[in-house]
């Protein structure tokens, strides 16, 4: 494979070993993806995060593939491990992120470009109401008839209320983009 180079806003190739493909973006950045070990690594020179420079990024790692200098599955891969490492670095060190922004005042301010402020979350409990339990069965209830129904459809069915007699009206599906699941 070749070497792609970049100066400036522009790129160059130069040969390489075999089944290896480099591409340095913008001076700051290189992805290797070698076909060989499939490995991709992302090196470069200290670069300052901005929106800026992560959107750029992102467009090149989707051009390299787009053009065919890195092969999209194996990418995408290399991408999904690389946000596990991230989720999985931030959540470690989130509690000292805290003590740490707690010294500006006001626990807020920009740092690197990112602005940043610590917030108390939290959320509601129903459970402990019992009408709120109840009526949450019921809907449940009909969910999965309205799923049954709609499948029965899929076949020229009806589905019917055992009780009533009723027609149960089918549920619609709306169906996703298709994606690629990714599980280490």
């Amino acid at each position: 494979m070749d070497r792609l180079e970049s100066t400036g806003e522009s790129t160059k190739q130069v040969g390489l070993a075999d089944n290896t493909v480099i591409r340095i973006f913008s001076n700051i950045k290189t992805i290797i993806m070698s076909e060989e070990n499939e490995e991709l690594q992302i090196t470069g020179a200290s670069v300052v995060l901005t929106k800026k420079t992560m959107a750029d990024f992102a467009e090149e790692v989707k051009a390299a593939v787009v053009m065919g200098d890195l092969d999209g599955l194996k990418a995408l891969i290399h991408l999904k491990y690389m946000e596990k490492v991230a989720k999985e670095a931030y959540s470690g060190i989130t509690e000292y992120a805290i003590v740490s922004a707690e010294k500006y005042e006001g626990s807020k301010g920009i740092l690197d470009s990112a602005k940043f402020q610590v917030k108390a979350g939290g959320r509601y409990d129903y459970s402990h109401i019992e009408e709120w339990v109840n009526k949450k069965a019921e809907l449940k209830i009909i969910e999965e008839r309205a799923k049954q129904a709609y499948d029965m459809q899929l076949k020229g069915m009806t589905r019917a209320d055992e009780q009533t007699g009723d027609v149960d009206e089918p549920a619609k599906y709306k169906s996703n983009a298709t994606a690629v699941a990714i599980t280490f």
